[in-house]
């Protein structure tokens, strides 16, 4: 009740000031490694508003980015060869759609009752992703990945849904993934262990209340 709480006052002053001002830069940010390339992007080609929204609260509430943890880990095969792109002091990555754990997972399933139709993900027009964690313990830590894939429009995008939908939990098999589409924008939420997605949970339920309050 308290955790739900604290994510209902947060989005309410975020509501309120964060469309007047830029994100907040934070000095516990980990910076992006010297060997990455970085670009400091400010076109219309980005992380929507909401995006970077959640990700401002997710900072706040202790989830931190670590673009040097990804390369340690090696656990999200999609991020390693990714572009970091640096939103306000955040570090989103633009990924190639065929390095994407959507298209990549056809090239391993045996039964093919289990494929997705990836033909439509193919005519994205781009993705990007933003990686996060939060040390629970001195031994634990808990991380995940927030997807973002914009279409050309809406109607494509409820298409897109629908084939992830249709082979749920798929192709995050061994998590608990989480999916929603907002106008041209599809969003999937994915974690690297099952014990991750119950967290993960909370940060879906605040996505859903910035893109309610966004759209009213």
């Amino acid at each position: 009740m308290k955790s739900i709480l604290l994510l209902c006052l947060l989005l309410l002053a975020i509501s309120c000031h964060e469309k007047k001002t830029k994100p907040p830069t934070h000095a516990t940010v980990d910076q992006p490694s010297a060997n990455r390339p970085i670009v400091r992007e400010k076109s219309a080609d980005g992380p929507t508003h909401e995006f970077q929204e959640l990700v401002v609260a997710l900072d706040s509430l202790g989830f931190k980015s670590d673009t040097g943890r990804v390369k340690r880990l090696k656990n999200y095969r999609e991020l390693l060869d990714g572009r970091i792109h640096l939103f306000g002091m955040f570090p989103f990555y633009k990924i190639a759609k065929e390095k994407s754990e959507v298209l990549w997972w056809n090239t391993v399933v045996r039964n093919a009752s289990d494929s997705i139709d990836t033909e439509i993900f193919r005519t994205a027009e781009s993705t990007w992703l933003y990686f996060y964690r939060k040390r629970e313990t001195a031994s634990w830590v808990s991380d995940g990945v927030i997807e973002q894939w914009k279409f050309k429009n809406e109607a494509t995008t409820q298409i897109a849904l629908a084939k992830l939908n249709s082979r749920y939990p798929f192709p995050y098999f061994n998590t608990n993934p989480y999916y929603i589409a907002n106008g041209s924008c599809l969003y999937i939420f994915h974690t690297r262990a099952m014990a991750f997605s119950y967290g993960q949970k909370d940060i879906f339920e605040l996505f859903r209340q910035i893109i309610s309050v966004s759209n009213k």
